[in-house]
């Protein structure tokens, strides 16, 4: 049961984008919990979904971190041959499911607002009712990388393309809102790769892939005895003739691509949606060594949250008028 202190402004807690680097929150979340500082509402795009779906379910942050230590990270890389997206979703979105005390958003201990987008509208769609695994897992579709999730009449895709940052979705519903902020300067990667080709996750998703591609290719001669020319786009020739070789590769050029623009995009949007929308309290946490999927470093993430709730502590009590 979570205290309840008298005359004091309700606080909404804003969990964004971010890939990899939001597995910081649990870190943020633990200094919360250590200190009593209250969350009446939640708010997440993209992994701020998935974190503040665990917490709002009533799972303490020292569980989360535990949850991440003991997760094997290339079980949730269920490549498709599908052409909507490399991966399709349904095993996070089964893992959300198996490891959430509370299954729909109307029985959550606080109260959640996921964010997705309607791909063939351009609407934003605020989640606060029915199944949370599903909407969890449509905020997270990043386009390209998973399919996109039905959902009656809907195409769903990850909430971050157009809202990063959904503080709007907080007003009107608390008194004093808290955002936290994941974006890294474009700088720091403008001479660097989206990846670091010698990353264990990296390694896996890559291999995995590679070796699904191989698969369908495989199941396409068989069926249609051709040689499909889209697969000669995909692959410059150079990486072809590496990958034949059996030589390694950082990344695939259209990948590598996709993932600097995306990237790029979300700092735009981030900045522009806290100019529009001015938080009470900003929290940044600043990450220099995690990039995309390295999962593997949820330690450094974690530690790195818990610095930056530290370095807030009494802006956060201030705000919330507390002791």
């Amino acid at each position: 049961m979570k205290k309840r202190y008298r005359h004091r402004p309700t606080i909404g807690l804003v969990l964004g984008g971010g890939s990899v680097r939001g597995l910081s929150y649990i870190g943020l979340l633990k200094v919360f919990e250590e200190e009593k500082i209250p969350i009446d509402y939640v708010a997440g795009s993209s992994i701020g979904a998935v974190i503040g779906a665990f917490y709002c379910a009533g799972m303490h942050a020292k569980d989360m971190e535990s949850l991440v230590s003991s997760v094997k990270w290339e079980d949730f890389m269920d490549f498709t041959c599908g052409y909507t997206g490399l991966i399709d979703g349904r095993k996070i979105e089964d893992f959300i499911r198996k490891n959430l005390a509370v299954k729909r958003f109307e029985g959550l201990y606080t109260p959640l607002a996921a964010i997705a987008v309607d791909v063939n509208t351009g609407e934003e769609i605020i989640f606060e009712k029915g199944d949370v695994a599903e909407a969890v897992r449509a905020s997270i579709s990043i386009p390209g990388v998973f399919t996109p999730v039905k959902i009656g009449r809907r195409t769903l895709v990850d909430g971050g393309i157009i809202d990063p940052v959904p503080i709007d979705a907080l007003k009107g519903k608390v008194d004093r809102i808290i955002a936290v902020d994941l974006s890294v300067p474009a700088e720091q990667y403008a001479h660097a790769r989206a990846v670091d080709g010698k990353n264990v996750t990296w390694l896996q998703f890559k291999t995995k892939l590679i070796t699904q591609e191989v698969a369908n290719l495989k199941d396409y001669l068989k069926r249609e005895h051709a040689f499909p020319r889209i697969f000669l786009r995909l692959l410059n020739p150079k990486y072809a003739l590496r990958l034949l070789q059996g030589k390694p590769i950082s990344a695939l050029p259209m990948f590598e691509t996709a993932l600097k623009a995306h990237h790029l995009i979300t700092n735009e949007l981030i900045r522009m949606k806290l100019e529009k929308y001015k938080p009470d309290l900003l929290i940044r946490i600043g990450i220099k060594e995690a990039r995309f999927i390295e999962f593997d470093k949820f330690s450094y993430l974690i530690g790195k949250g818990e610095e930056a709730a530290r370095l807030n502590l009494k802006a956060i009590k201030r705000l919330a008028k507390l002791p």
